[in-house]
């Protein structure tokens, strides 16, 4: 139990995080490190800093009576539908709580814990040899819809599991699990993950291709591309940087895009605090710019994948009219015709990839897919 002078402490590290804009999990880290507590005491305190973080309008309106159980009771009774009721029990500015629920029919799921999904590297391993590994000492599961992952039904640090640690599993979503399919790859195929970030996707198809695909990253942040690099040694995926000169180069793109991040906001519980629609509108922009300059890397019959983390019809829907209508190259192709029926069945997919927590409890991600003409 969390004592009266702590929970003092972890309520005022969570009005802090909303006024300064730190991050919530530097914060909470370095609180931790900090303080010599034991590990129930750990978990305990994590769990009510970010349903402090995810209430952070309860909390602040009643710092001292605050509980994660009466913040689900309101959830759940009052109508979240309405622009000021959301932005009274989050962290969510009155007109992006506006902004956010003409997106989404229940924006209730994002308040929830995300369940932990790996995704099995099967450069190295199988599924189900993990799955008969795990099954024996955790309370795990196979994904519903990917193909290559597991769910722990429970609470562990599976970073602390030597089979995480030799590269056997990375800890992916199940949606984003499934993005690699979107881009049909073939062997000998040149692949372009073009904003690479740490290497997740790049890493994913590596894994999905057993390396017979040509795959090259890139990313605006050298450090980010070193942490792939980094990566990809210790799971024995094969990828390279992106090199000059490579224009028309490649068979398929991903562009795995920055965006709002709300479609992930239950793994990123302070990300209401920091967005508006100012920032929105930035998004935007540079996803125009983004996506332009990825076009340019793609051969002529070959296909580009633009995916983004966000149920925002401004950053999803909007944005494909957008590009269509200013690249008359540009043919939309149907996520139906490219991912495996069983996918698309379970998904409801038609012109576009779209999960949400609704389905199967995964993130809220979008992708469409254009043919280069």
């Amino acid at each position: 139990m969390i004592h009266s002078d702590v929970r003092k402490k972890i309520n005022e590290l969570i009005i802090r995080c909303a006024e300064s804009g730190e991050l919530a999990r530097s914060l909470l880290e370095n609180f931790l490190r900090d303080n010599n507590f034991g590990s129930s005491l750990r978990r305990e305190i994590t769990d009510y800093f970010y349903c402090g973080i995810r209430f952070y309008g309860l909390l602040k309106k009643d710092t001292e009576n605050f509980s994660c159980e009466k913040a689900y009771n309101v959830l759940e009774s009052k109508n979240i539908n309405s622009p000021s009721i959301l932005s009274e029990i989050s962290g969510f500015s009155l007109n992006f709580a506006e902004t956010v629920l003409k997106n989404v029919d229940d924006i209730r799921p994002f308040f929830y814990r995300a369940p932990m999904s790996i995704r099995v590297n099967t450069l190295k391993t199988t599924k189900d040899l993990m799955l008969d590994k795990f099954s024996g000492k955790y309370n795990a599961s196979p994904t519903k819809v990917s193909p290559f992952g597991i769910t722990f039904n429970q609470h562990i640090n599976v970073r602390q599991l030597n089979e995480f640690k030799k590269g056997y599993f990375e800890i992916q979503d199940e949606a984003s699990q499934l993005i690699p399919l979107l881009l049909d790859i073939k062997p000998g195929e040149k692949i372009l993950d073009f904003c690479a970030g740490t290497g997740g996707k790049a890493l994913g198809i590596s894994s999905l291709t057993f390396n017979t695909a040509d795959i090259y990253i890139h990313d605006i942040n050298e450090n980010r591309i070193q942490k792939a690099i980094n990566r990809s040694k210790k799971t024995g995926a094969k990828f390279k940087k992106l090199k000059k000169g490579q224009s028309r180069f490649f068979d398929k793109v991903l562009v795995d895009a920055p965006c709002s991040g709300v479609g992930s906001m239950r793994r990123d519980a302070d990300l209401p605090m920091r967005l508006d629609n100012n920032k929105l509108e930035k998004y935007k922009d540079l996803q125009k710019n983004i996506f332009n300059k990825a076009l340019s890397y793609v051969k002529t019959g070959g296909l580009i994948a633009y995916v983004t983390c966000s149920f925002l019809e401004q950053e999803n829907e909007k944005q494909v009219d957008n590009f269509l209508d200013n690249n008359h190259r540009l043919e939309l192709v149907k996520a139906v015709n490219i991912l495996d029926k069983d996918i698309s069945d379970k998904l409801s997919i038609q012109d576009f990839f779209r999960t949400s927590p609704a389905f199967y409890g995964m993130d809220a991600l979008f992708g469409s897919v254009f043919r280069i003409s």
